[in-house]
């Protein structure tokens, strides 16, 4: 997480997507903090990042609305039933955040930002 977030601050990020060679960079940077690391860029990396956009995104849209927010203690979305169920019939990726904790979301809003347009 420490090592995205460094990467946008350097400026490794442009158009709302982060620039070419980007997994290598991140792929070196956990190298040298955990040498004999396995990991690689492609899948491990990749497939993380891919994953937490995906969550991020729909937590994002989810947030944006009026009677929806996350709880700061225990990071799970706070919603009425009915926003719920209107809202899977929108985006069906919603179920996945029902009874779900989101402790990296601010985390998530420094490297990602607005990276994709609402609706």
């Amino acid at each position: 997480m420490c090592a995205l977030k460094e990467l946008v601050v350097k400026g490794n990020k442009c158009d709302n997507d982060f620039k070419s060679g980007y997994l290598l960079l991140l792929e070196n940077m956990l190298a040298a903090k955990f040498p004999g690391t396995d990991l690689k860029g492609e899948p491990h990396i990749n497939s993380k990042i891919h994953v937490w956009k995906r969550q991020y995104v729909c937590l994002r849209n989810m947030l944006g609305i009026s009677s929806v927010g996350l709880d700061s203690t225990s990071y799970h979305v706070e919603a009425l039933p009915e926003v719920w169920e209107s809202q899977l019939k929108v985006d069906p990726l919603t179920k996945s955040l029902r009874n779900k904790a989101f402790p990296l979301y601010s985390q998530w809003c420094e490297i990602f930002g607005n990276d994709r347009a609402n609706g």
